[in-house]
């Protein structure tokens, strides 16, 4: 997992201690399971954002005429096709 899921985990569901008194013992950060599980999905989300800009980006380069387009319109480009297709 990266670090930046780990952060923002850690900011959504910081380290809660609580008594649980149970066999193993007392304290127990009853935050850790939902951490974990943000992390994975923060991560999963990326992956699919990642994966979806490289494939924006190849179409494109293969639609792109011979004409230089400006990097604003490529990105109001990305930003339409990204909220199209999520």
């Amino acid at each position: 997992m990266s670090k930046i899921s780990e952060q923002k985990a850690l900011g959504a569901y910081p380290i809660k201690e609580e008594w649980v008194g149970n066999q193993y013992g007392g304290l127990e950060d009853i935050n850790s399971l939902s951490r974990e599980k943000y992390q994975e999905g923060y991560d999963q989300a990326m992956q699919d954002f990642l994966e979806k800009a490289c494939s924006f980006i190849r179409e494109r380069r293969y639609k792109m005429n011979a004409q230089v387009q400006g990097v604003e319109y490529i990105i109001e480009q990305f930003k339409n096709y990204m909220q199209n297709e999520m």
